[in-house]
Formats: C-alpha cells, structure tokens, sequence
C-alpha cells in the first residue's frame, strides 16, 4: 500500500510540472484554443461548435413543462429555452462567432432573446478558460410546469375522504385575496359572475341535506353541467351561512389549477372560466381558441354577460 501511494504521489508530481506540456496544455485559454492558423485550426472550431450545442442541450432546465398547456396558455407556442453566458472571449475571431451564432439560429427550440445575449457576452479576454451557460425558460404562465402541480394534485386525489381538511389544515396563512393565484379585476369579475350565474339560473348551489354534490355551473358550449372542484379545501360543514360557499369555491380554485394538465387538458378550469365570462363585459377564448361572442338581450347595449338569457335585460333590471 506505501508503494502505490508513493507511486501515485510521484506521477502527480511529474504531470503537476509547471510550465511543462501538461501544464501548458491546461492553461490554454479558449480563445488560444479556437484561434490560430494551423492545420488543425478548423477542426479546433467544428469540435467548440459541436460542444456548443451540446452545452445548451445540457444547460436547459429541469424542470419539465406542458406542451399542450403552453399552446393554450400563451396563443399556440411551443416550448423554447432561453440562454445567458457568462463571458465568452471570441470577439475578434468572426469565423468562430459565426459558428456559435449559426448554432443558436439553427435551433428552433432556442428564444430570440438568447442571440443578443451571447452577443453581449463576446469579450476579448485571453485568461477565460470556461463559460458558463444558464438556461432557463420565457416568462410562461405557472400553470404551464407540470412537474410542479401534478405531485399536488396526486397528493389530493390519494388523500382519503377523511384527510382532506388535515390536508389543508395551516396550509393558507394570508387573506384570500392574497392567496388567490389571479389579479384583483379576475377575482372580482369572478365573484360577479359568481351572483349573475344565479341570477340567470346557471349555477347550482347545493342543499344544506346535499353537502356532497358539488357546485354545478352551466357551460353552453359544451351544452352541460360541470362542476367545481369537489370536495372543497374547506369543508362545507363548517359553513355558517350560504354565502360561505363562494369563498371556499374560490379558495378551491387551487385545485382545478393543480389538475389543470389532467385530460382534457385545462378541462378543470372550464367552471371558473365560466364564472368569469360571466361577469365580464369581453369575449373569452373557449377550449377550441376561437372567441365567444356576447349575447345581448335585444333591447340594449348595456347586458355585460356573455350567457345572459334572451329577453332579459340587466341595464333595465338595474334601473337604468
């Protein structure tokens, strides 16, 4: 055993020679690297460029994201990455900044941002022995990362009906307008559409006899009822009053954002969807992409509902 560790000490030792050709080889920088003139400079070149694309390929996030999702959520997109560099020393090697630039054009997967980024990465540094690449993806919607929701969403559905409620037990520590994942004007347009539904007799709230049938909201495009999510994060028995059932629906909403990559696609958002289509004064896009067109009731231009029923007037129901 003392034999082999001095061996091994000594063959470090001999490759460990400062200024010798292992040390030399190490300390090339890699702009000496893609340089030169010689007859090995090309392929020196091809070998950076094809490491180039392999380092991207490698430096693109972990995290996986919905392709179908992401065309519904962001007008048919599909999923690209988005790079920065650290500082990349070839300006003034145009013949190797063309290599690297045409590897990021080729690649239809790679976001037009990245390009200027690498541009304003070039230096002329002589000392840069590596670059570090970051990938990660554009601005995308949560709702687009299934690797994050569809754990809870599993989670949800194998907790029996018992564990619920210890399920979400201190899981919400703020207000509800503050744990909402949507803006102000999307859950106020929300809780309007919430009280026109009944209005126009398109949402259904279950008898206090009948806790364990969900809240049921009508969608015409599909011509049926769908529901809530059920069971509610917070229970109904521990309702005080009917008007607790649009919070807890609300609070709920979590859920249909969790099973939103279940199949059909986004199909857990449709009651929410609907909700606010109808209390909203614009068209929304259905499950097809195309836009909903708002009814009027024939005797004004003032109904704001996109479901509102023929012949019923809410300008004039309002006293306007």
């Amino acid at each position: 055993m003392e034999t082999r560790f001095w061996e091994a000490h000594a063959g470090r030792a001999f490759v460990g020679r400062l200024g010798e050709s292992f040390d030399r080889f190490c300390r090339v920088s890699i702009r000496d690297f893609a340089s030169g003139d010689d007859v090995a400079a090309g392929q020196r070149r091809t070998l950076l460029a094809a490491k180039f694309a392999e380092t991207l390929r490698t430096a693109q996030p972990l995290i996986s994201v919905d392709g179908t999702v992401l065309q519904i959520m962001h007008d048919g997109r599909r999923v690209r990455y988005r790079y920065k560099f650290s500082e990349a020393p070839f300006q003034g090697t145009p013949d190797v900044v063309e290599n690297l630039t045409r590897v990021i054009q080729n690649n239809p997967d790679i976001d037009d941002s990245s390009l200027p980024n690498f541009r304003a990465a070039l230096s002329s540094g002589d000392a840069v022995t590596r670059i570090h690449v970051f990938g990660s993806y554009p601005n995308y919607s949560p709702l687009v990362f299934d690797a994050v929701l569809a754990p809870v969403a599993k989670q949800w559905a194998a907790t029996g009906g018992g564990g619920h409620e210890a399920f979400w037990q201190w899981r919400r520590c703020r207000p509800l307008p503050a744990a909402l994942p949507m803006g102000d004007a999307e859950r106020l347009t929300m809780i309007k559409g919430w009280f026109v539904g009944q209005i126009v007799g398109r949402l259904r709230i279950p008898e206090r006899s009948r806790l364990s049938v969900p809240v049921l909201i009508w969608d015409p495009e599909d011509s049926r009822w769908v529901p809530f999510p059920h069971p509610l994060l917070t229970p109904p028995t521990r309702f005080l009053d009917v008007n607790d059932w649009l919070p807890a629906v609300l609070e709920s909403s979590l859920l249909a954002i969790a099973r939103s990559h279940e199949r059909p696609v986004m199909g857990s958002m449709r009651p929410s969807v609907g909700s606010i289509s109808r209390g909203s004064k614009k068209s929304f896009p259905t499950k097809n992409g195309t836009k909903s067109p708002r009814l009027r009731c024939g005797r004004c231009s003032s109904c704001c509902t996109i479901f509102s029923s023929p012949g019923l007037c809410f300008a004039k129901a309002k006293g306007a």
